[in-house]
């Protein structure tokens, strides 16, 4: 359990420092204490006669002071996976810090997110690609990841991967992906990126979900109650302050300003979530969207290969869930034994 140092941007009381520093602190000023006391008892009578306590606690203060200072501060972090609104967070989390003055840095699939991070200065990080063995490294952390159900990411990259997401330098392979996947049909489509999202589960599934100081939040209650989820976020990072009393931290007014500026209907030009646009980033913007385009070979194929991250992620508690498809109403409904 990590005990924090208020300072702040003075290095006075305001920022977050992790327990270890504040042991190091405190080590110091006892041995200085302890130190200090043994050369005024031995040469008391030298020409350490006329020095008072109070000069020594007054001297001892300043050296607290000018050590707090030269601390590093805790790295805030936004950790995400691609098609798990990761766009969306790391827009919020630019405006949050451009509101509170943080420096924030935006990484995808980098391995040295340290080396980053110091050289740069970043005071608030956003990996939307992120692995687990590049976060481990990073020190001071008080950070949050945001995971979506794996089907709905498999569904959100075949349309998104067909029509919607930008070619771009940084990954040249998507011409090809696109023209795979626009010769084959929709069904082979989506057990064809079942293999091309490998990656990017097994990311999801080498995670460390017990990381004290991660808190780790599901993209479906995050877009469908965003105020309510953001100031859950915000204030486990210690960037919320409704009274508008401290410096370094928003309001609850500035927050829904910030996301009332970014909804849906506003970034997807006007459309209602469920109002499905194949060319947008922001294709529809509802959860579950994988019951309407899973059938019976993609439910095997999911449960072979991905069954068991979907219990890791609590989206199922076994691997007892299928699809009941009903041809002459047209109709597919999603069933779970136990419901």
């Amino acid at each position: 359990m990590s005990v924090f140092l208020q300072v702040n941007e003075n290095g006075l009381p305001g920022e977050e420092y992790d327990c270890i520093v504040i042991i190091k602190i405190s080590l110091d000023v006892i041995i200085t204490i302890i130190y200090s006391e043994f050369i005024i008892k031995k040469y008391s009578g030298l020409f350490l006669k006329n020095i008072y306590r109070s000069d020594l606690y007054y001297f001892i203060f300043y050296y607290l002071y000018f050590t707090v200072r030269g601390i590093k501060m805790a790295l805030l972090a936004y950790f995400g996976h691609h098609k798990c609104a990761s766009k969306w967070i790391n827009l919020v989390m630019m405006k949050v810090c451009e509101k509170i003055g943080l420096k924030h840095g935006l990484t995808n699939f980098i391995r040295d997110l340290k080396g980053f991070v110091n050289k740069n200065n970043i005071q608030f990080l956003s990996e939307i690609n992120a692995k687990y063995s590049s976060v481990v490294h990073l020190d001071l952390l008080k950070a949050f990841h945001v995971v979506r159900d794996p089907r709905d990411i498999l569904v959100s990259a075949y349309f998104s991967h067909l029509y919607s997401h930008p070619v771009c330098d940084d990954w040249p392979e998507l011409v090809d992906l696109r023209k795979k996947l626009s010769s084959i049909s929709q069904e082979e489509g989506l057990l064809y990126e079942m293999e091309e999202n490998r990656g990017n589960f097994e990311r999801m599934g080498e995670w460390n979900y017990k990381h004290p100081d991660i808190l780790e939040i599901k993209m479906e209650p995050l877009t469908k109650k965003p105020f309510e989820t953001f100031t859950t976020i915000l204030n486990y990072l210690n960037l919320l302050d409704d009274n508008n009393e401290n410096a370094g931290k928003i309001t609850m007014a500035e927050l829904k300003g910030i996301l009332d500026e970014l909804n849906f209907s506003k970034l997807s030009g006007g459309r209602k979530k469920g109002e499905e646009n194949l060319n947008s980033h922001y294709r529809k913007g509802v959860a579950g969207d994988w019951k309407n385009h899973f059938k019976s070979e993609h439910v095997t194929a999911f449960k072979k290969q991905y069954g068991r991250l979907l219990i890791t992620l609590g989206y199922e508690r076994d691997f007892d869930w299928d699809i009941i498809e009903i041809p002459a109403k047209k109709v597919r409904r999603y069933c779970h034994s136990h419901m």
